[in-house]
């Protein structure tokens, strides 16, 4: 196994199956506390689908306190009330018809208030967490041609390396940043966005977002790992790929980063392209 296969076990791979199991115990604990009997899409897979869309759909419901209390139990990362807030919102088919979307969200817990300019911006107000406003991605590129095709035609959600890498090619003055941030519960896992140091600011594709990187920060909490100017990330994918044997369909981005955090694993703080190879160091 390649040494960045390992830190990719360690960092992300485990801390999912370490969640996935605390899913599993919240959706136990809480049909086993109510009286009706859920049925799940069969499209749902995973214990975490299966809790999330049913947090969504709770929200409406005399079950949401009680369904908190054993989130909370588990130590549920309640930040991540206003990422998903963020997701739904920066989602919408139409912006402009938020009245129900806004009235289901504001009955989580940390939710206070929520608000849409009527162009372009959804401001996010929580008192125990502060404020998060987003631009509409989508808006913001209206009129770049190739970011605009791209955001009607790809899928935002999920996709987090592959839009960085993308705009990457596209965007070369900004910075492709790769970080670790706080899952659900326990550990971490990898998100890629990219950073407009001369604004300041985040554009995170997946959520379909431009934000302050200030409180990008404070609600995300990253780690980070891994900052490229956009016209440098071929390069470092050029190096990487002849330092190290990681999987040919794995993400461009996460592939430099992995490489990286072994670099530092091993006190290495010279130039990418001087550093030592993982393959002489591989496990067989």
């Amino acid at each position: 196994m390649d040494a960045c296969d390992e830190i990719l076990k360690k960092d992300e791979v485990d801390s999912y199956e370490l969640n996935e199991k605390i899913y599993g115990q919240v959706l136990e604990d809480f049909l086993n506390g109510i009286e009706e009997d859920y049925i799940f899409d069969n499209l749902f897979e995973t214990s975490g689908e299966k809790v999330r869309t049913l947090k969504y759909e709770l929200y409406t419901t005399e079950y949401i306190d009680y369904f908190f209390e054993i989130l909370k139990k588990y130590n549920y990362r309640m930040k991540q009330e206003i990422k998903d807030a963020m997701f739904i919102l920066g989602h919408l088919y139409n912006p402009n018809k938020n009245i129900e979307e806004i009235k289901r969200l504001l009955n989580s817990p940390v939710l206070d208030d929520i608000s849409f300019n009527g162009k372009n911006i959804f401001t996010i107000l929580s008192r125990e967490y502060g404020k998060l406003s987003f631009e509409l991605a989508s808006y913001h590129f209206k009129d770049n041609l190739r970011m605009n095709f791209y955001i009607e035609h790809e899928q935002l959600p999920a996709r987090c390396h592959h839009h960085v890498y993308y705009m990457s090619k596209t965007l070369p003055d900004l910075y492709a940043m790769t970080s670790l941030i706080p899952s659900y519960f326990k550990g971490n896992y990898y998100h890629s966005y990219t950073y407009n140091k001369e604004r300041n600011c985040i554009i995170d594709l997946c959520y379909n977002s431009i934000i302050d990187k200030d409180e990008y920060y404070n609600i995300f909490e990253p780690k980070e790992l891994s900052i490229i100017q956009n016209r440098k990330v071929e390069e470092e994918l050029r190096i990487t790929n002849e330092k190290t044997n990681q999987n040919r369909d794995r993400c461009q981005l996460l592939k430099i980063t992995l490489y990286k955090q072994y670099l530092e694993s091993i006190g290495y703080e010279g130039r990418l392209e001087d550093a030592p190879s993982t393959k002489i160091f591989q496990k067989k």
